[in-house]
C-alpha cells in the first residue's frame, strides 16, 4: 500500500521545529566569513593600521570590532576595495548556493560588500538585501567591501555573513563567525532543543 505525505502536517512540523533549529544553527558554525585584522592586512598589502582601525587611501578608516566593521571617510577618497577574505580562507562546495548579507543602506554607486570571481569578471554586489552566490571550486574569489570615490560616510555598520542558503532559509540572524570546532553541537544539545522545548 502507497503512503503518501501529509503537507499539511508536514508544514505544521516544520513551523513547530522551526525555532529549535534555528537555535541550533545559529549556536553553529554558520558563517563563513572570518573577519580578522591580521588576516585584512595581509589581503591589503597597502592598508595601514593603528590599534583596531585599518586605513585605505588616507582618507578611508575601517574599524574591525568584534561582530562587525565600522566605514568612515572624509569625502577625499579613491575607489577602494577592502578585501576581507577569500578561498584560502574557508572552504566551500561546488554548486552549493550560499547566501551573502551584513551591507543594508549602500548602493551601486556609493559602498557595498561583494563577492567576486577570478580577476573581478563576476561580482555580486550586496547592499541591500541578502543576495543568492553559486560557487564553483574551479576559480578564485574574494569577499570584499568596496567604497566609491569621493564618498563621505559616518559611522557605516557592515555585518559581513556568508552562509549556505540552506541554513539562511531557517534563520536569517546574523551570527559572528565561529570555527567548525567551537560551532558542532553534540547530538544530545539537538535533541535536548529539540525534544525538551
Amino acid at each position: 500500500m502507497a503512503k503518501f505525505l501529509d503537507l499539511d502536517g508536514l508544514e505544521y512540523y516544520t513551523s513547530m521545529f522551526k525555532p529549535g533549529l534555528a537555535e541550533v544553527i545559529d549556536s553553529g558554525a554558520k558563517n563563513l566569513c572570518l573577519v580578522d585584522i591580521q588576516r585584512i592586512l595581509v589581503l591589503n598589502p597597502t592598508a595601514t593600521q593603528s590599534g583596531n582601525t585599518i586605513t585605505k587611501d588616507n582618507h578611508l578608516f575601517f574599524t574591525i570590532n568584534s561582530n562587525d566593521i565600522t566605514i568612515n571617510s572624509d569625502g577625499q577618497n579613491n575607489l577602494c576595495f577592502l578585501q576581507l577574505c577569500n578561498q584560502n580562507n574557508f572552504t566551500i562546495q561546488d554548486g552549493i548556493t550560499y547566501m551573502l548579507s551584513g551591507c543594508r543602506g549602500g548602493s551601486f554607486t556609493t559602498y557595498d560588500l561583494r563577492v567576486s570571481y577570478g580577476t573581478g569578471t563576476y561580482n555580486y554586489p550586496q547592499y541591500s538585501e541578502p543576495i543568492p552566490v553559486v560557487y564553483r571550486n574551479d576559480t578564485t574569489y574574494n569577499i570584499a567591501i568596496v567604497v566609491r570615490a569621493n564618498q563621505t560616510l559616518s559611522d557605516i555598520t557592515i555585518r559581513p555573513m556568508l552562509c549556505t542558503k540552506s541554513d539562511w532559509n531557517i534563520s536569517q540572524s546574523y551570527v559572528p563567525y565561529k570555527t567548525p570546532y567551537d560551532g558542532t553541537a553534540t547530538q544530545s544539545e539537538i535533541e535536548n532543543t529539540f525534544f525538551n522545548n
